[in-house]
């Protein structure tokens, strides 16, 4: 009987946000990319990996990326309220991480379409913002190449299997 109450589950949406959340907690990023194993490291590599699959399903697939987005902040959401905060403190928060997020795509994009300069100035904003001091050319090199390799590797994926929940990451 509450199965009628129930909204469908797109089980693409969920596959999508696995694959996602797996792409940004690979190990390599932090211990040999020098990404801060922080809260806000990890929210960082969370932002560049939903960017990539949201970027290939732009004007292709609107419906399932706002599922996908939806389902991030949904767990986001959660994981505050187990972390322990408050009811009001988790929605500034969730605000906070959704203009993160925003403005982390828009300069990815942007910095994706210009050069390398473009992308150490977005790594060095949004996935190394908190460090003591702006990364190096040379740290944030490899994660370019990423970038523009994972980039590369989910476009030329097919897009029926990315909209059925298979989408794949390149090594790091």
């Amino acid at each position: 009987m509450l199965s009628l109450f129930r909204s469908k589950v797109n089980p693409a949406v969920g596959a999508l946000h696995e694959s996602i959340v797996a792409g940004s907690r690979v190990e390599s990023f932090y211990t040999r990319l020098g990404v801060p194993d922080t809260v806000d490291g990890r929210f960082g590599l969370l932002a560049l990996h939903t960017f990539l699959v949201l970027r290939r399903l732009r004007g292709v697939a609107d419906d399932l990326a706002q599922e996908i987005f939806d389902r991030i902040f949904a767990q986001l959401d959660l994981n505050l309220r187990e972390l322990g905060v408050g009811d009001l403190g988790v929605g500034k928060r969730v605000r906070a991480m959704a203009e993160s997020l925003y403005g982390s795509m828009s300069a990815y994009e942007a910095a994706l379409k210009s050069d390398d300069e473009a992308l150490h100035r977005a790594l060095a904003n949004n996935l190394f913002g908190t460090l003591p001091e702006a990364p190096s050319h040379d740290m944030t090199k490899p994660i370019i190449a990423y970038i523009r390799a994972a980039a590369a590797s989910i476009e030329a994926q097919p897009i029926e299997a990315i909209i059925s929940g298979k989408v794949e990451f390149p090594d790091v």
